[in-house]
């Protein structure tokens, strides 16, 4: 996580929320995920890997999960980054796991389609023809989604319209999706998933009854890229393959020794990227800016991505290669390192650093904040130390009003009537954030130390809030400071006053 952060990789980021989503799922089903096991798993799911998640109970009696239910968060929260990485997942055999129960689950009809690969037309069929059972709010249980994968798509990869069915799905005698299940239901020879319509098996390809077939999916998940990166390797001749499988004439058929050799001696720039949680666009740079020549790549071949050979990486110090500014090979410079070198900065360059929009910093510059050297508002020019210690003025004298509640206990609107709206405390404002001075919050932590409101008494005690009020008017308790005047005035009480010990209901 600290090398996204630092890389600024705001997909990997988004990635991990995405992997973590999954043991959410996981743990609603059953599993448990403890600490432990989910900084493991959050790795392997992050790296495109199935974790060893075991059996969830004791017997054989439980209910087995299809591998597309079991990622079922990644394929169906929108982004096709996310859906991608679930099916490199899915091409590779996933580990068995069983639960108790599903019945209890249920899906919106949007998830249902992503899960099972298909669109609105094919999906509102299987469910006129009972094949999918939704309720009143067109929900389906995920038991049926899970009950219908098995059925149509024993295998780990694919949607679950499969390229062998293409053929009945044309022509004259075209079938819909939903008819094609009705007679796989019909014609079920098998325990485990089903044989197929008997005019065209289905393919069962981790049957062991034939050789596996090494797709270009299956070889891009085990070398940690894309399938286009691959395509281009079997190009270049660095992986040996041919067309045609028992499934198409023209898909691709990697063969194993040659994949398992490639491996061994060659690794793409994306899977180092993965290895390091680096960005990916900027690490074939660095590569070749500290002197190592790929083998493969734009510019020297039919190669789409960079290829290095894994003995040079023996030689370098890869974690100083990534860290450290760098000149890129194309002449562009990276922005972490154009601004570290620049004496003047833009203003787009100062917002970034500042990590503002166009319109914040304007307001930073109206208030004082920062002055430009040169230019008009819209071609303004700082001083980059003026920027940088701006930047660290932020970070070490002041902290945001929306973390500072937390020295209290308060709530937000409490916390501002307390200290901000009696006048005890000024903020100020910088862009779209109200910061308040680290000196202010340290005497209001000073000072709630010994004392608080009446409410904050109340609540401790599990009493009324107008019980401080109420024992001052009968002269039994009196504040320790008054905060502002008139409609805005803020009584502090004493936390260890004598009298409240009485009122103690904890």
């Amino acid at each position: 996580m600290r090398r996204l952060i630092d890389a600024g990789n705001q997909v990997g980021i988004r990635l991990i929320g995405a992997a973590w989503s999954v043991l959410q799922w996981w743990k609603t089903l059953g599993l448990d995920i403890n600490q432990s096991f989910a900084a493991d798993a959050l790795a392997d799911l992050h790296a495109g890997r199935w974790p060893s998640v075991g059996r969830v109970v004791s017997d054989d009696h439980g209910v087995h999960i299809h591998p597309r239910v079991a990622v079922a968060p990644m394929l169906s929260d929108g982004r096709p980054v996310h859906a991608e990485h679930a099916e490199m997942m899915l091409a590779v055999p996933a580990p068995k796991v069983l639960v108790s129960t599903l019945t209890s689950e249920t899906w919106p009809a949007s998830t249902a389609m992503a899960v099972l690969g298909i669109g609105r037309v094919p999906y509102d069929k299987l469910v006129d023809a009972g094949h999918m059972p939704s309720n009143d709010h067109g929900d389906v249980q995920v038991a049926a989604v899970n009950d219908l994968l098995w059925t149509v798509a024993p295998i780990n990869h694919g949607p679950i319209v499969t390229e062998d069915r293409s053929r009945l799905r044309s022509g004259r005698s075209r079938q819909s999706l939903a008819s094609i299940v009705s007679t796989i239901k019909a014609e079920a020879v098998m325990d485990s998933g089903i044989k197929g319509l008997e005019d065209q098996p289905l393919a069962l390809r981790n049957s062991g009854m034939n050789a596996p077939v090494i797709t270009l999916a299956i070889a891009a998940a085990k070398l940690r890229t894309n399938t286009e990166s691959v395509r281009g390797a079997i190009r270049v001749g660095l992986i040996a393959a041919h067309k045609g499988t028992a499934d198409s004439a023209v898909a691709w058929c990697i063969d194993p020794v040659s994949l398992d050799r490639f491996d061994c001696d060659y690794i793409f720039a994306s899977a180092i990227a993965a290895d390091y949680q680096a960005a990916r666009t900027t690490l074939a740079s660095r590569l070749r800016s500290a002197g190592l020549l790929p083998v493969s790549g734009p510019g020297l071949d039919d190669g789409v991505t960079y290829v290095f050979l894994r003995r040079d990486l023996v030689s370098v110090d890869l974690e100083r290669i990534l860290r450290e500014p760098y000149r890129s090979p194309a002449g562009r410079k990276n922005l972490a390192d154009r601004l570290r070198m620049s004496t003047t900065l833009s203003r787009t360059d100062a917002a970034t650093l500042l990590a503002l929009s166009g319109r914040d910093l304007n307001s930073v510059v109206a208030d004082g904040w920062l002055a430009p050297v040169s230019g008009t508002p819209s071609r303004w020019r700082f001083d980059r130390k003026g920027v940088d210690a701006l930047a660290e003025q932020l970070r070490s004298d002041y902290r945001d009003v929306r973390n500072a509640i937390d020295v209290t206990g308060q709530t937000s609107s409490e916390f501002r009537r307390t200290w901000i709206d009696t006048g005890f405390v000024h903020t100020r404002r910088f862009g779209g954030r109200e910061l308040i001075a680290v000196p202010d919050l340290e005497r209001i932590a000073e000072l709630w130390k010994a004392s608080a409101t009446g409410t904050a008494i109340g609540r401790s005690l599990n009493r009324a809030r107008w019980l401080c009020p109420n024992l001052q008017k009968m002269d039994k308790l009196q504040p320790v400071a008054v905060l502002g005047s008139g409609t805005r005035r803020v009584r502090l009480y004493p936390r260890n006053a004598e009298p409240l010990d009485r009122y103690d209901r904890r």
